[in-house]
């Protein structure tokens, strides 16, 4: 195996999740899209452990459309979305 690979991977998988995750909640903040689509998400006011999921169908696919980087990152999908997936999940 390629040793350098995996640790570029590790360094840069997490920096992609970050990057992607602030740009697309900055997007859902604009006007527009903030009063039809990310809205739904602050109005919720229930507290459980998955509650930040709660968004507009449209919205989910923006926030889960990170999983796309496998298809043009030559880094092992395996890794990408056992990272992803778990940061998906508990933010």
């Amino acid at each position: 195996p390629d040793y350098a690979w995996c640790v570029a991977c590790v360094i840069l998988v997490p920096l992609h999740r970050e990057v992607h995750f602030y740009v697309v909640h900055r997007f859902e903040h604009i006007r527009c899209v903030y009063r039809w689509i990310h809205s739904l998400h602050h109005r919720n006011t229930d507290i459980e452990p998955f509650a930040g999921l709660c968004m507009h169908p449209i919205e989910h696919l923006y926030y889960y459309s990170c999983f796309m980087t496998v298809l043009y990152l030559p880094a092992a999908p395996v890794f990408y979305f056992k990272w992803s997936g778990v940061h998906a999940m508990i933010s």
